[in-house]
């Protein structure tokens, strides 16, 4: 009786799972037709009819990620400055700071 009750709460949990997929599927299809652009030279329907657009995100893109890329380089020349103040292993210790470590121990 239990193992019975299992499955077929099993099975009922996954055909609901798969029933809202698929109304999402059914939804995101819908909306993809109503909001698609229609080229202007051609009367047919496309999915990017403005090309300057597309180059205008890629551009905010690169800026984004040269930002990013700053900042880890600042955040990591922090962490470099900063002596530690525990007792930490060589794993999670900088490279300068595993330099100046062995340097100290030689002497």
């Amino acid at each position: 009786m239990d193992m019975t009750q299992a499955v077929y709460v099993t099975v009922l949990g996954m055909a609901l799972v798969f029933l809202a997929l698929t109304i999402v599927l059914l939804v995101t299809i819908i909306l993809e037709r109503l909001f698609r652009v229609q080229s202007k030279e051609s009367g047919s329907w496309t999915d990017d009819g403005n090309v300057q657009a597309a180059a205008e995100e890629a551009q905010v893109a690169a800026v984004i990620a040269t930002a990013l890329a700053i900042m880890a380089q600042e955040a990591e020349a922090e962490a470099l400055a900063a002596a530690p103040t525990n007792v930490l292993n060589l794993e999670q210790m900088s490279q300068g700071w595993k330099a100046a470590g062995r340097l100290a121990g030689m002497q």
